[in-house]
């Protein structure tokens, strides 16, 4: 079995409770959080577009989504190279 390393990325959403003041100070709150500690502690939510594969790290290099699907294809679960043909 191979390992392939995805980078993906689709639009999140979240809320967050913040307790403050007023405003200004909620929004000043709310830049001090990480994205990692933001997304732990809002709710999350996301839209109905699928998320896009913004490049797969593999044995054989680096490649964009249509590149890989070019150059592998999964055959009796194992991947193996495959020929591009021409329609």
């Amino acid at each position: 079995m191979d390992e392939f390393s995805i980078t993906w990325s689709g639009k999140i959403f979240g809320n967050i409770k913040i307790s403050a003041k007023n405003s200004r100070e909620a929004k000043q709150r709310l830049s001090e959080f990480s994205k990692i500690d933001l997304v732990k502690k809002s709710e999350i939510w996301d839209n109905e577009d699928q998320l896009s594969i913004e490049s797969v790290d593999t044995y054989l290099g680096i490649f964009d989504e249509e590149g890989w699907d070019m150059i592998f294809d999964e055959v009796d679960k194992e991947w193996v190279l495959i020929e591009k043909t021409d329609r």
